[in-house]
């Protein structure tokens, strides 16, 4: 019940009793009905106000947050992918340096052979 038809309700007891206290030819005062305006108009406080803003607020701070932990996710992603393609490529690079130095030292001792039959027709 809201506190305006609890007060309606106290007024209209009170009224009874003393309607039941008097004497009974005599008539009691008449109160004027409360308003219909009063019960039908609800006032709105401050403080309702400042729970509509505060969930306003709130709302959008949500949304914000949501909106980074997608922007946040799109880019661990990106760098994920990134990282494994530099990856591959260290991979690739390890494989052909490997490749590279195999061949060097098959040059390399090519080399002395052939140094080797150099001093031997030489002499």
């Amino acid at each position: 019940m809201s506190e305006e038809s609890k007060d309606t309700d106290a007024a209209e007891a009170v009224t009874e009793e003393s309607v039941a206290d008097e004497i009974p030819g005599d008539e009691p005062a008449a109160e004027p009905p409360p308003s219909t305006e009063s019960k039908t108009r609800k006032s709105t406080s401050p403080v309702s106000w400042l729970a509509l803003f505060m969930s306003f607020g709130t709302l959008a701070v949500v949304g914000y947050m949501v909106m980074e932990d997608q922007r946040t996710r799109k880019s661990q992603t990106a760098s994920s992918e990134t990282i494994e393609r530099l990856s591959g490529r260290v991979d690739e690079s390890s494989q052909s340096l490997s490749d590279l130095d195999r061949s060097l030292s098959d040059l390399a001792s090519s080399d002395e052979d052939t140094r080797s039959r150099i001093d031997t027709l030489q002499r």
